[in-house]
C-alpha cells in the first residue's frame, strides 16, 4: 500500500529468495516500482476526484515498467506489459458492459467497482501511446510541468493533456481525450493492393460477442502508429502515421508484405485479409519487432470471437500453435474462448 513514506507490502510481493525464479524477481521489482510511483501520482499529487482514478493506478502500471525496464533491460518488461496489460484491457473493453477511463463517479459506493482494468491496464496502454506520440523527453518535459504545477495539489485528466501539449503536438489534448472519455476500443481493416501498390486502413469499433449496427458506430480515433513493409529485395521500411478518419489510403508501391501496428504502440486490433495474414506471417515473426511477432495470433483469433469462425477457420487454423488450434476448434462447435 502506497501510505506516503511509509509503503507496506505484503512479504511474498516484497522480498525474494537468491534461489527465487526469474518471474519472482521481476513480479517483486515491478510491485516495488509501482508502489514508489505512487509517491509522486497519487501522493506528491492526487487525483481531483475518483472520476480520474486511472491518474494514479494507470500511471503507477505505466511508470513500474518503464522503470524496471531502464534498470533490468534484459528482462523486456515493456514487452511483457504489451502482453500483458494489453491483453487484460483488450477483453475487458470488448464488452459492451465496459466503462470510458474517466468514469463519472457520483458517491463513494460507486468507487470499487472502477478498481478494473480499464482503470489500470488500459489506462497505462494509453499512458504508453502518448509517450510513444511525443516522444521519451517530450513526454518526461510534460511529466515533470505536471507534477510541479500540481505539486500537493489535485489535478484532473484535462490538466495531464494541456501539460503534455506543447508546440510540436498542439492537437495532442484532443486526440487524447477520446481514448479517455469514450469506453472500447478501434480494430483496423487492413487491406494491401499489391497491384496498385495502395494500403488502405479502416477503423471501427471492436466488439467480442457481435458485430454493431451501422448507425451504432460512430466512434472515430485519431490511432497514431507504424506500418512495417517489405520489398522484394530486401528492403524493410517502418513509417509513421496517423488515422484520424474512418478510412485512408496510404501508397506502398513495390511492397510485398505489410504490417500495420509496428511495437503494438496504439490501443488496437489489427485484422488482415487471409493473404495478407499469411504474407505478414514469415517477415514479422523473423525480422518484426518483439512486440508485435507474437500479436499475429491473439490479433486473429480475437477476430474469432466476433463471428468470424468459419472464414478463418478455413485461412488461418492450420497455422496456430496447438492449444489455440483447439480453442478455435471449441469455438467453431459452439463453445466459448
Amino acid at each position: 500500500m502506497e501510505n506516503w513514506g511509509c509503503i507496506t507490502f505484503r512479504e511474498q510481493t516484497l522480498l525474494a529468495s537468491e534461489e527465487a525464479s526469474a518471474m519472482q524477481k521481476e513480479r517483486v521489482a515491478v510491485v516495488v516500482a509501482h508502489e514508489l510511483a505512487h509517491q509522486w501520482f497519487g501522493n506528491l499529487t492526487t487525483m481531483a476526484w475518483w472520476s480520474d482514478l486511472w491518474l494514479n493506478e494507470s500511471f503507477a502500471t505505466y511508470m513500474a515498467t518503464w522503470a524496471v525496464n531502464k534498470v533490468f533491460p534484459e528482462w523486456v518488461v515493456d514487452t511483457q506489459f504489451v502482453h500483458d496489460e494489453g491483453s487484460r484491457a483488450f477483453q475487458l473493453d470488448a464488452m459492451r458492459s465496459s466503462h470510458p477511463i474517466e468514469l463519472p463517479v457520483q458517491n463513494v459506493r460507486e468507487v470499487d467497482s472502477i478498481f478494473d482494468a480499464i482503470s489500470y491496464s488500459k489506462g497505462a496502454m494509453v499512458l504508453r501511446m502518448a509517450a510513444k506520440f511525443v516522444g521519451e523527453e517530450g513526454f518526461q518535459r510534460g511529466l515533470m510541468d505536471y507534477l510541479s504545477r500540481y505539486a500537493y495539489a489535485s489535478a484532473t485528466s484535462l490538466q495531464l493533456w494541456e501539460a503534455l501539449s506543447g508546440p510540436a503536438t498542439p492537437n495532442l489534448k484532443e486526440a487524447l481525450q477520446r481514448w479517455t472519455r469514450e469506453q472500447g476500443y478501434p480494430y483496423v481493416q487492413a487491406v494491401h493492393d499489391t497491384a496498385a501498390g495502395t494500403l488502405a486502413l479502416t477503423q471501427q469499433r471492436f466488439y467480442a460477442v457481435r458485430d454493431m449496427a451501422a448507425d451504432e458506430d460512430t466512434s472515430v480515433w485519431k490511432i497514431p502508429m507504424f506500418y512495417t513493409y517489405g520489398t522484394a529485395d530486401g528492403e524493410v521500411k517502418t513509417v509513421p502515421v496517423v488515422l484520424a478518419d474512418r478510412t485512408i489510403s496510404l501508397s506502398i508501391g513495390g511492397a510485398t508484405w505489410m504490417k500495420v501496428n509496428s511495437d503494438q504502440i496504439p490501443f488496437c486490433r489489427v485484422q488482415y485479409t487471409c493473404r495478407d495474414a499469411t504474407r505478414a506471417r514469415g517477415p514479422a515473426y523473423r525480422e518484426g519487432h518483439q512486440c508485435h511477432r507474437p500479436l499475429l495470433t491473439p490479433c486473429r483469433l480475437r477476430r474469432v470471437c466476433a463471428r468470424r469462425l468459419l472464414r478463418y477457420s478455413a485461412g488461418h487454423g492450420a497455422s496456430l500453435p496447438l492449444p489455440q488450434r483447439g480453442r478455435l476448434h471449441s469455438v467453431v462447435r459452439g463453445g466459448s474462448v
